[in-house]
């Protein structure tokens, strides 16, 4: 079999269609990115479309709210559906181990909306705690953990839900640099 050429390799690895491959796993003969703009990145798949969200361009919709309030609302919640349980230990993560200085957070509907403290100006990525409920909710029984960035490279991981604190702190230490307590 003939070897490509450094540059031809370079090429094909750094084509939108090859990182779309790495970022989602699926190949260039399944989907193709059809429009992308700073908001969102719409790909059309063999037999339906999605759009992928990114955060929202203005900082205003981010309405930054103090980690207590936070964990005493999902604390109420899990207190009725024991499913939130993970979403309070996240919070308790951020506030026993004193992050709440580096992030800052806010809720949308019982998903927690999380960025870098001071918000940065828009557009910005976020990191988004899927909960049961949500509009894209985990599979029963596990934790959904979106980045959503503003080139639309977004990532998603679904774990278990006793994994949601370490899942949660990966994704801290990837996409804001922010350590976990202890670190």
């Amino acid at each position: 079999m003939p070897r490509s050429s450094a540059s031809a390799v370079a090429r094909r690895t750094n084509s939108p269609r090859h990182r779309h491959q790495i970022n989602t796993g699926v190949s260039a003969s399944a989907a193709e990115i059809v429009v992308a703009s700073a908001d969102s990145v719409r790909v059309g798949w063999k037999d339906s479309d999605v759009t992928v969200r990114t955060w929202q361009q203005e900082s205003r919709n981010f309405r930054v709210r103090e980690w207590a309030d936070i964990r005493s609302f999902l604390a109420e919640m899990a207190a009725r559906n024991p499913s939130l349980g993970y979403l309070v230990d996240i919070v308790d993560s951020v506030l026993v181990g004193e992050r709440a200085s580096a992030l800052c957070a806010t809720t949308s509907m019982h998903d927690l909306i999380v960025s870098t403290m001071p918000v940065p100006d828009p557009p910005f990525g976020v990191i988004a705690v899927r909960a049961p409920g949500s509009v894209r909710p985990p599979s029963d029984g596990n934790v959904l953990i979106e980045h959503l960035s503003v080139t639309g490279h977004n990532d998603r991981i679904e774990r278990p839900a006793a994994e949601a604190v370490p899942l949660f702190w990966r994704f801290a230490i990837e996409k804001f640099g922010t350590q976990p307590p202890g670190r």
